[in-house]
């Protein structure tokens, strides 16, 4: 499996919350991972309360946020920052807005704008961990 990690969180000082430079993930071994089925909807683990809550009004399981994810460009990229989660502690997020059509399961101008923050279980793991997923 590719390197997944850009920047290994560990090498990341936990102030400020923002971290520059990027993101934190190869967003196309992601993609790639996702595709091949290294990464599948049970590699999703949900880390906060409020996600699952979200998750829940829009009625997604793990494989809608993984083709969701799957639809993203570098250009969906709004920023990385250490996130503060219920299960796990604080992690290293990479934070994307993309536009999304749920029906049609496609990238769409005319979709919605779907906020995702996720990073990565330890050591470049196949577990994602998702912290948000919102409109």
């Amino acid at each position: 499996m590719a390197k997944l990690w850009r920047v290994l969180p560990s090498g990341i000082p936990r102030t400020p919350r923002k971290i520059k430079g990027g993101p934190l993930i190869d967003l196309a071994a992601l993609q790639q991972a996702i595709r091949h089925g290294v990464i599948g909807a049970a590699h999703v683990l949900v880390v906060n309360r409020s996600c699952d809550n979200k998750l829940e009004e829009l009625e997604w399981g793990t494989g809608d946020v993984l083709d969701c994810l799957s639809c993203a460009t570098s250009a969906d990229f709004k920023g990385a920052e250490w996130c503060e989660t219920n299960l796990v502690g604080l992690i290293a997020c990479d934070a994307y807005v993309i536009p999304y059509d749920e029906t049609i399961k496609q990238r769409s101008r005319a979709g919605l704008a779907f906020y995702v923050k996720f990073s990565l279980d330890d050591a470049d793991t196949l577990k994602l961990q998702l912290v948000r997923v919102h409109l």
